[in-house]
């Protein structure tokens, strides 16, 4: 494992910019988490000496989990699959939890004013005796940075800023990584709905056009909205003629009385009617005895439609 000496550490700690410049940069270019976590495990090696480096994600405001990656090498990226804790669980979860930076030179040596998570080891090296735990912050807290050394004071007050630093650079990319992560799954979503969409509008249309009886549906003022091609063939008129049409006016005026009425009960007091015998005027004048029925559509508890279906009579 790389290590730093005593000189090098102190010269990074004083001229870290162009470093964190470089990164920056690099991080510009991450566009998925997979990324992201190689270029930091390749990257902050540069920058921080550590014998174990992992990130904490929080995707969600609603999670109660967060996501542990390790970023102490690209060997480790290859060879660890992320992990899922409580946010009572490890100086992470503590960090997201509380949105608060933890900066502790030993371990063995805490003060009694900090609690101590459980598996307080979670994301950090077996060994650790010194750790810097840093909050993501993009509004709210996304997750954390966490270093941890095996030696006592490893980090001074110089590392612990270049840390904030460097905080800061991981979570802006972290935050415009995750949008993108939600936005492609949001996608995907729409694009498996739509498919479903589909299928299930060429189902309906199958089923519609393949039944041997009418098929209507009406809005709640009385019109037509879809018809089958049964139901044109029954009235004379064609498909796109019906749609938008009044369902009464295929009646005689007395006829078209007592239906009107029987809408409005459908619409009022969700009542279904079931083989009404009425007479049916054709396009061409000419009449036909029919059986029909009607029900109500709800959609969220109100009646949002009429849907009928209808046959001749003999």
């Amino acid at each position: 494992m790389m290590s730093f000496s005593h000189e090098q550490s102190t010269s990074l700690a004083q001229v870290p910019l162009w470093l964190l410049v470089e990164l920056a940069n690099e991080l510009s270019t991450a566009t998925n988490l997979e990324t992201l976590q190689r270029i930091l495990a390749r990257k902050l090696r540069w920058l921080f000496n550590f014998d174990r480096c992992t990130l904490a994600i929080q995707s969600q405001p609603t999670d109660t989990e967060y996501v542990l990656l390790d970023i102490t090498s690209p060997s480790k990226v290859e060879s660890t699959l992320p992990q899922k804790f409580s946010f009572a669980q490890g100086w992470c979860g503590k960090a997201i939890a509380e949105s608060k930076p933890y900066f502790i030179p030993d371990l063995t040596q805490l003060p009694s004013a900090i609690a101590v998570p459980i598996d307080a080891y979670i994301g950090l090296s077996a060994n650790a005796c010194s750790l810097i735990v840093l909050p993501l912050k993009v509004g709210r807290t996304i997750g954390s940075l966490n270093f941890s050394s095996n030696n006592p004071n490893a980090y001074s007050v110089s590392w612990r800023n270049i840390a904030s630093l460097l905080a800061c650079q991981v979570a802006g990319q972290l935050s415009s990584v995750l949008a993108q992560e939600q936005k492609s799954l949001a996608l995907k979503a729409l694009a498996v709905s739509q498919a479903k969409l589909k299928s299930a509008y060429e189902f309906r249309s199958r089923v519609m056009e393949s039944a041997t009886n009418a098929i209507y549906a009406l809005d709640l003022q009385g019109n037509f909205t879809l018809v089958n091609r049964r139901m044109a063939k029954m009235t004379g008129y064609a498909v796109e003629t019906l749609l938008g049409f009044p369902f009464i006016e295929l009646f005689s005026p007395t006829d078209a009385s007592n239906i009107q009425q029987q809408l409005l009960a459908i619409v009022n007091d969700g009542i279904s009617i079931n083989e009404y015998h009425t007479e049916l005027i054709k396009k061409d004048g000419s009449t036909q005895m029919i059986s029909l029925s009607l029900a109500p559509i709800l959609l969220d508890g109100d009646i949002s439609a009429l849907v009928g279906t209808a046959q001749e009579v003999n």
